[in-house]
């Protein structure tokens, strides 16, 4: 799908997606390198390197928590709502709103749809 234009949560999806490849994978293994290279090598503060990238990447890993929290409990989440609704035989059947344009919603990897219960 295409990104969500909405402001109740504060990552776009590609700041996020970014944002959790730096934390997972490049502060640390950036971290561990310098480590490794600097008892290898010599290279100065290795302790306050390492425990520089440490600190920059917790912040960004709590930027990270904070992103994913604020688009978890937002509806920008959902493509749309699926409802029970019984016909007039009184069998259930499902009824789907979509929130996008049909055509689009191929264009993502998946469709995530808030249930709606019946009162």
């Amino acid at each position: 799908m295409p990104e969500k234009t909405s402001t109740d949560y504060i990552l776009p999806s590609k700041v996020y997606d970014v944002l959790k490849k730096t934390t997972t994978v490049v502060l640390p293994g950036l971290g561990s390198l310098y480590l490794a290279l600097a008892q290898i090598w010599g290279l100065p503060a290795a302790d306050k390197v390492t425990g520089t990238i440490v600190a920059v990447n917790l912040f960004l890993g709590l930027l990270l928590a904070f992103g994913s929290a604020s688009y978890n409990n937002s509806e920008s989440k959902y493509a749309g709502t699926v409802s029970v609704d019984t016909n007039p035989a009184g069998n259930p059947r499902a009824v789907y709103s979509l929130n996008e344009d049909p055509t689009e919603v191929d264009l993502g990897k998946e469709v995530i749809f808030k249930v709606v219960k019946p009162e």
